[in-house]
């Protein structure tokens, strides 16, 4: 499951309501057509269209990292769904277990480049969270928020300059893989 968000004008086009789109999947009708499966979480804030006045930015700068951990804590809600764990025990399932042994299968015969990424983004996350029991229920939206913030500002190569923005944002990615497996490349 995909999750995105869309804003909406409304019919004065001074405002911009908020909303997930949850998308599942996408199938052929009778037609030919391709129609997308669906839902929409209509949130409880707005934007300023076009925002003048400083406080105006600055409640759009406030609600767009609002609605952002709101997405974050539904792909996390999702997640525990999505690995196949049907019952209380889920959350209890070990998040870095669980990275290696999606990592594993990246291993080829013919390149092991995308093997070596997922490589450093777990040695990176183990440098952010030394504790080797992380479990799905620790996994929260604060501690992506950390990972992330981790990735951007504080991860270091091998020869201690900041990892370049592209990276830190190719790491992330990979995290959100292991939290949304229908996605991981």
């Amino acid at each position: 499951m995909k999750i995105t968000i869309e804003e909406r004008n409304n019919k004065e086009g001074d405002k911009q309501s908020i909303r997930l789109i949850y998308w599942h999947g996408s199938f052929t009708d009778k037609d030919g057509k391709l129609k997308h499966k669906r839902t929409r979480e209509h949130l409880d804030t707005y934007l300023h269209a076009n925002p003048k006045t400083k406080p105006e930015k600055q409640h759009n700068k406030e609600s767009m990292q609002l609605v952002e951990q709101i997405k974050a804590k539904r792909i996390a809600e999702a997640a525990s769904g999505q690995h196949g764990f049907t019952d209380t025990n889920k959350l209890s399932t070990n998040f870095y277990a669980f990275f290696n042994k999606i990592m594993e299968t990246k291993k080829t015969n013919d390149s092991n480049k995308n093997y070596d990424l997922w490589q450093a983004v777990l040695i990176h996350l183990k440098r952010y969270h030394p504790d080797e029991s992380l479990t799905f229920e620790q996994v929260t939206v604060e501690w992506l928020d950390g990972v992330k913030k981790y990735f951007e500002s504080q991860a270091k190569t091998k020869s201690g300059n900041l990892i370049s923005s592209g990276t830190a944002s190719s790491y992330f990615n990979k995290v959100r893989a292991v939290i949304n497996p229908k996605k991981i490349s």
